[in-house]
């Protein structure tokens, strides 16, 4: 366990490194990575673009696809997200996927909306060591709810996940870490003294259950394919906003249901594609022409207009030594949980 604690550790310097030194050929290969178990979704949220994917572009990932990218980047990344743009848990081998990277010693997520949550799912995740499980959940209030998640009830989904807390519970199970993510849209208007009334009723649901935390997340503009007048880039510049090389292109991957492999998971429609592992390996289109361009153009802030990075608002954020503020908490406390272990065996 320290030797994989150290190992990580240094692959995180090296990364850190190569970015803050702008090199755009990289002997770290990517540590995070999401990969596409499904793009299709159930749901008909006005703020994801989903509704707007082609539909020869929904589709699923099969097993022994998935089981060749495992082995590709096992031993080289820490993490899998095993989802992108579609609802997960519409594929029925979800738990089998989950299984099998944990055998090759990968940290598993998986984000949800947790429609199909049910309790055979719920024990077959559990089962297998899910490690980390994040339910998205876009409103206090049924009306709020459903008027941001168009074809979920709020009652049935809430259930679901008390439902998955309860089986935990029952089974003393320690995985997965369990998170509820709650983006506030439709709140903006009211005063902040409500909405923390509201966010303490919402947790009292709760209450007993192995619930580990509550995230609220800020929505984004998925690379300028979703207009949102606040976070438009002449918005942006307007409030001072300073340019940040995206810190994706160091770090990961994301690899759609059928094997291409675009640069950025912010990327929908697939608008940023670097290869094809039918045609490549992953190690292979890391470094290949197209990803090592990008990152040179990212380094010097000249993205073209027609790239969806142009648009993003995650390249104008305020920063910390050079980190974007907003990913900093987020990737420390991922990658170095293990670090105050570590510093204290050192006996530092």
């Amino acid at each position: 366990m320290l030797g994989t604690q150290v190992s990580h550790l240094g692959r995180l310097t090296r990364i850190f490194r190569d970015y803050r030194a702008g090199r755009a050929r990289l002997k770290q290969q990517p540590v995070r990575l999401w990969v596409e178990s499904t793009s299709l979704c159930n749901l008909r949220c006005p703020y994801c673009p989903n509704v707007d994917i082609a539909k020869e572009d929904h589709g699923r990932m099969d097993l022994p696809q998935f089981r060749e990218i495992v082995d590709q980047v096992a031993g080289e990344a820490y993490d899998l997200n095993l989802f992108h743009r579609g609802e997960p848990m519409i594929h029925p081998k979800l738990p089998e996927m989950v299984a099998y990277a944990r055998s090759k010693g990968l940290y598993t997520r998986i984000h949800t909306n947790a429609t199909f949550l049910n309790e055979e799912k719920g024990r077959a995740l559990i089962d297998v060591g899910l490690d980390f499980l994040s339910c998205s959940f876009d409103g206090y209030e049924s009306e709020v709810y459903e008027r941001n998640r168009v074809g979920a009830k709020f009652d049935k989904v809430l259930a679901n996940i008390k439902g998955f807390l309860a089986l935990k519970k029952r089974l003393r199970a320690k995985r997965p870490f369990v998170v509820i993510q709650v983006m506030e849209i439709g709140y903006e208007k009211r005063p902040a003294r409500e909405i923390t009334r509201l966010r303490r009723e919402f947790l009292a649901h709760f209450r007993g259950l192995p619930l580990d935390k509550l995230i609220i997340r800020k929505p984004h503009n998925w690379g300028g394919d979703i207009e949102i007048p606040d976070l438009s880039r002449d918005r942006l510049l307007a409030d001072g906003r300073s340019f940040t090389p995206c810190t994706f292109l160091w770090y990961s991957s994301t690899i759609l249901w059928d094997g291409t492999v675009t640069a950025c998971p912010q990327d929908f429609f697939g608008k940023l594609v670097m290869g094809d592992l039918k045609k490549k390996p992953l190690k292979e289109i890391w470094n290949d022409e197209l990803l090592v361009s990008l990152r040179e153009k990212m380094v010097r802030g000249e993205i073209p207009e027609d790239l969806p990075c142009y648009r993003c608002d995650r390249i104008w954020r305020k920063t910390v030594a050079g980190i974007p503020t907003d990913y900093l908490a987020v990737f420390l406390s991922d990658h170095l949980a293990s670090y105050g272990r570590f510093r204290r065996w050192l006996g530092l």
